[in-house]
């Protein structure tokens, strides 16, 4: 009797569940500014007691407008970037607990790249769908655009707030 034969095939059957998302924007700074000030800027979005995610539910098309919010415990680490060879740079690794039974936990991680003056900025990362098969049909009705939403809100949050610290390190 092999033990632990399950857990690979459980693995694979969680992993074929989970949900990916990634954005990516241009920001109008330098690649060295954005990779030192996002962890800067992090670091205030989490603050002592989390840090809320905007649910933007006006891009789904819904019939009430706005955008609702809700506290997470989020945390981050400065990490090696693996994915560009020949090149050594750090990335962020991030993750928030949802704090509900309703919402799936996110984890990702915030990559940067030289764009000519300018920064590619991208935001990729994964989440399981809560309550399973139900869960996961949900997710790919409305779930899914959902946290795409939720992932472009925090990208374009991040793209304005490192660009204007970098309009004002610039007139300093």
């Amino acid at each position: 009797m092999k033990h632990g034969t399950g857990s690979g095939t459980l693995a694979r059957e969680r992993d074929a569940l989970r949900t990916t998302v990634n954005v990516e924007r241009i920001v109008d700074c330098p690649f060295s500014f954005a990779v030192n000030e996002a962890g800067v800027i992090l670091a205030l979005v989490q603050g002592p007691r989390g840090g809320s995610v905007r649910l933007p539910y006006r891009e789904l098309g819904l019939p009430f407008g706005g955008a609702a919010t809700h506290r997470v415990d989020v945390g981050f680490r400065r990490q090696r970037d693996q994915t560009e060879p020949g090149r050594v740079h750090d990335e962020i690794a991030f993750h928030w607990s949802a704090r509900s039974r309703w919402l799936p936990n996110f984890h990702g991680v915030l990559r940067f790249r030289i764009e000519s003056m300018k920064t590619r900025m991208i935001l990729g990362g994964a989440y399981h769908p809560p309550f399973g098969l139900i869960g996961v049909a949900f997710d790919r009705l409305i779930g899914h655009r959902l946290a795409l939403a939720t992932s472009r809100d925090l990208a374009d949050r991040l793209a304005q707030a490192l660009e204007t610290r970098w309009a004002a390190e610039k007139q300093a």
